[in-house]
């Protein structure tokens, strides 16, 4: 379990992380927090290269990063609801349809497995 030191000096534990969350700490070490702090849990990214590379400056291709997340605030309560976080490398994206189909094709996959896990 990790724990974390509020400003206070007060040891607060941590409510277990969801199965897909990658990160080992969620707080740096030895830095007091504010007990109504909040943090995420995150997932391991899907990464999808697209073929678009106009956006770029130097003609690498716009990456798309789609993963799971949860809010968790305060500090000490359970995981927040699942959901999808994109990120893209550069301020937009022009898609081909392939590359809508593989981005979509994720974003569902995703939907379903937290769809699958609310309805337990």
């Amino acid at each position: 379990m990790e724990r974390v030191t509020t400003r206070d000096g007060q040891t607060i534990e941590l409510q277990p992380c969801p199965d897909w969350c990658t990160e080992k700490s969620h707080f740096a070490p030895d830095v007091p927090i504010h007990p109504s702090d909040g943090y995420h849990h995150y997932g391991r990214p899907v990464r999808i290269d697209t073929s678009d590379s106009a956006n770029t400056f130097d003609g690498t291709p716009v990456t798309v990063k789609v993963y799971l997340k949860s809010w968790v605030c305060p500090v000490d309560a359970a995981p927040g609801p699942t959901k999808i976080g994109m990120d893209i490398s550069e301020g937009g994206v022009d898609l081909s349809p392939s590359d809508a189909r593989r981005i979509a094709r994720v974003l569902v996959y995703f939907s379903d497995g937290i769809d699958a896990v609310a309805s337990d």
